[in-house]
């Protein structure tokens, strides 16, 4: 290989990386959506003495609250949790590209030109509980990979179970990651399973000593997996093919990596860890569900760009795929952003206009549950969103009775009247409030009652 062709991948990935991490940055110039609202505005709530599954009802394990609340008591700027997850995410690219490189050294920039590029179009940008979860696994699987601790098996175990108490269906990766401990040696799997068991039992400790044990378990375990609907695997599948249009690169590469000239034995725990959970997000259409298993697509397919550099066709043909698809990507996404900036200034007016409403109660569709973080208006009851879920608990019902009780209360709800889920309250609220203002980009209105 001459000089110039080993130098082209090398360069090749550099423009990549540069222009992708354009888009990664980017991508954060986006209004709150309703589960960060939901996941602000409890960690609002416990900075006041208020408690999750007790004072606010919610489905997701505790952990993002509890983060937040403890960021929250530094800063309360939507754009400085931004600037915390996005240098969440570098470590995140970091790590990845690291374990990358522990597989073949030459992995690394295309690690981390793969995961600016997944991480940006799989919904990376959104403070909510995957980029955070999957971080602290990340950091369990970097010790087992490289044991430079004694005491390594014990703490990553401590950090799978803090990744798990980000999100439920963490436990699936920590399963396979407890599989391999077992393989490697029975101490290691025990003391792995030490840390794990150790912070579940203070967990569970602590919310049986607040007393809110139970709640939880009812609300993130019982209605989380029997209330919560799934959908039509058609229907995901439409809804998530630009997603994995837009990184088409990866999943041709990490094909690519079970051929039999790139197969490599040291990237099973890889596919293990990424196919384990894979149909549990096949139930859902959105693209961050992915972002726990994302990084076990990448490092593979970083490892199979290594073996191609001397295959010319391929390599052509990966370069010429990647053009294409940052070609289309970038498209949409210049298009979006710009629609983002336009509903990101609106979403600051409506938030001054609400917070100089003399109310202090409100009702918000589901769509701006975040305006009960921004404004710092209160919500009526528990339920922050109305949905099947809450449906369990007549959640709908007890909203509605509280307006009819207490008519001054401030809504807010959506445009489109097609969007609500709460119907019965929507009928109401149509027959007994008028529009006082409008926010046309955010397709928002706010309601007062009529005179």
């Amino acid at each position: 290989m001459t000089k110039n062709r080993k130098r082209l991948p090398y360069i090749v990935f550099i423009f990549f990386g540069v222009f992708t991490s354009g888009l990664f940055l980017l991508s954060f110039l986006k209004p709150l959506m309703q589960d960060e609202g939901v996941f602000l505005k409890i960690a609002s709530g416990l900075n006041n003495g208020q408690l999750p599954y007790l004072n606010y009802f919610d489905h997701k394990n505790p952990a993002i609250y509890y983060l937040f609340a403890v960021f929250l008591k530094i800063s309360t700027s939507a754009l400085s949790l931004k600037i915390f997850l996005l240098i969440t995410n570098l470590c995140s690219i970091f790590l990845i590209s690291k374990i990358s490189s522990k597989i073949n050294p030459k992995a690394f920039y295309p690690a981390l030109f793969l995961s600016l590029l997944a991480f940006t179009f799989f919904e990376g940008n959104f403070l909510i509980t995957e980029p955070f979860g999957i971080f602290f696994l990340l950091l369990s699987l970097y010790l087992f990979l490289n044991n430079i601790l004694t005491y390594a098996p014990f703490l990553s175990g401590l950090l799978a179970c803090i990744a798990f108490l980000f999100k439920q269906t963490f436990i699936v990766n920590i399963a396979v990651l407890a599989f391999f401990y077992f393989k490697k040696d029975k101490r290691s799997f025990l003391d792995f399973s030490a840390g794990f068991l150790a912070s579940l039992l203070a967990l569970i400790l602590y919310f049986a000593k607040i007393d809110i044990l139970s709640s939880f378990f009812n609300q993130a375990y019982v209605l989380n997996f029997t209330a919560y609907p799934k959908e039509p695997l058609f229907y995901v599948v439409k809804k998530l093919s630009f997603t994995f249009l837009q990184t088409l690169p990866l999943w041709f590469l990490f094909i690519l990596s079970f051929t039999k000239k790139i197969r490599e034995g040291k990237l099973t725990i890889f596919y293990a860890m990424f196919f384990a959970p894979t149909l549990l997000f096949l139930t859902r259409h959105y693209p961050h569900y992915w972002i726990q298993i994302i990084p076990f697509a990448i490092i593979p397919a970083a490892f199979a760009i290594t073996k191609i550099y001397n295959e010319k066709k391929i390599f052509n043909l990966f370069l010429v795929i990647t053009a294409l698809s940052l070609f289309i990507a970038s498209i949409w996404f210049f298009k979006d952003t710009n629609f983002n900036i336009k509903k990101l200034k609106e979403e600051k007016a409506a938030t001054i206009f609400l917070k100089n409403l003399p109310e202090k109660q409100m009702i918000a569709e589901n769509q701006f549950v975040s305006f009960y973080f921004l404004t710092g208006k209160n919500p009526v009851n528990k339920y922050l969103y109305l949905t099947e879920i809450t449906d369990s608990e007549n959640g709908e019902e007890k909203t509605l009775n509280y307006l009819k009780e207490n008519p001054k209360t401030i809504i807010v709800w959506t445009k489109n009247k097609d969007f609500a889920y709460a119907k019965e309250l929507q009928t109401y609220i149509l027959k007994n409030y008028e529009i006082i203002k409008e926010f046309p980009e955010l397709e928002m209105v706010v309601y007062a009652l009529k005179y």
